[in-house]
């Protein structure tokens, strides 16, 4: 796996909670603004922070403040948006899993290990279970082909 991926995150659910979440995209400090961070993790040291950040977000640094893309309707009462951004190593798995519990939406996150040209995809519901995981070689989904709709999740999950 290379030092740095692309990563493309997928939320819908109830207006509330994706306005929420949309909005703390847009500024900095993302991982602490959404879900928190301990509260001595001012006077912890350097290693101390990473390793706090790998345990609760998934990766060792926040991820930079991003323009996340415009809100959209679907199911007529829900919200969803997408945004794209880099983290080093590895997608913010746990940073994810949790949002989605303690905000009751679903996601799904892609993230493309651009060298390798390997893609992973994981849906994640309400309660921030990762549904589904797929492994492909196949780097042009990634970037050309639209987002599964992480709304018909369930509908996935049912079939199999």
């Amino acid at each position: 796996m290379s030092d740095l991926l692309l990563n493309k995150l997928t939320v819908a659910g109830q207006p509330e909670a994706v306005n929420t979440i949309y909005e703390a995209f847009k500024s900095s400090n993302i991982f602490a603004t959404l879900i928190g961070k301990d509260p001595a993790y001012d006077t912890y040291t350097t290693e101390q922070k990473l390793d706090h950040n790998c345990k609760t977000y998934g990766t060792k640094w926040d991820i930079s403040n991003e323009s996340p893309e415009q809100l959209y309707k679907v199911n007529g009462t829900e919200l969803r948006f997408t945004v794209h951004f880099r983290t080093a190593w590895d997608a913010p798995r746990e940073f994810i899993l949790t949002l989605c519990k303690k905000y009751k939406v679903r996601a799904e996150i892609r993230q493309l290990d651009e060298p390798l040209e390997k893609l992973e995809i994981a849906f994640i519901n309400e309660e921030g279970e990762a549904l589904y995981h797929e492994i492909t070689e196949y780097q042009e989904r990634f970037i050309c082909a639209e987002p599964y709709e992480v709304f018909s999740v369930t509908d996935r999950i049912n079939e199999a």
